[in-house]
């Protein structure tokens, strides 16, 4: 079984599955891939938030 996280908070999700992973390593049972959605951006500040979209008051 393959199971793909995507977060922004990587070593928070490494704490929580890291002893399931580690059971399942050996075992070959459950591959569990912890994405990093920062690793995608282009910009110098890695953000992840989009724009913000409808009415505003000052636009």
């Amino acid at each position: 079984m393959e199971i793909n996280i995507l977060t922004i908070f990587r070593d928070v999700c490494v704490t929580l599955f890291g002893k399931y992973y580690q059971k399942s390593t050996g075992k070959e049972l459950v591959n569990i891939n912890i994405l990093d959605i920062r690793d995608f951006t282009k910009d110098k500040h890695r953000s992840v938030d989009d724009y913000s979209y409808g009415w505003t008051e000052w636009s």
